[in-house]
């Protein structure tokens, strides 16, 4: 998760998006418009839940982030969900981008 967050952190939502598997990734990758306004400012893991078989874990993040059009920071809350795919030995999450209401 380590390399989704520095996607994150520096803007790379197309890479970010690829860490993403679920029914919604082609919508995921087609509404990456706008979410180059959107610039984070802090990304805190507040706590991880690795599930009982370690094929799946919960995170809650907490993410600050601003719109470079308005420069207001906000804070939201970020409750993931990732999946491990043993064949490919790689951990995917399958709750989404934040949204960055």
């Amino acid at each position: 998760t380590g390399n989704y967050e520095t996607a994150l952190r520096w803007g790379r939502y197309e890479i970010a998006s690829a860490f993403i598997k679920n029914k919604v990734t082609t919508d995921i990758k087609d509404n990456l418009d706008g979410l180059d306004q959107i610039k984070i400012s802090s990304y805190k893991l507040l706590g991880r839940n690795v599930l009982g078989n370690n094929e799946e874990a919960e995170q809650k993040v907490e993410i600050k982030f601003y719109n470079i059009d308005n420069m207001i920071e906000k804070t939201i809350i970020d409750n993931q969900t990732w999946i491990f795919d043993k064949g490919l030995e790689n951990w995917f999450l399958s709750s989404g981008l934040p949204d960055f209401q």
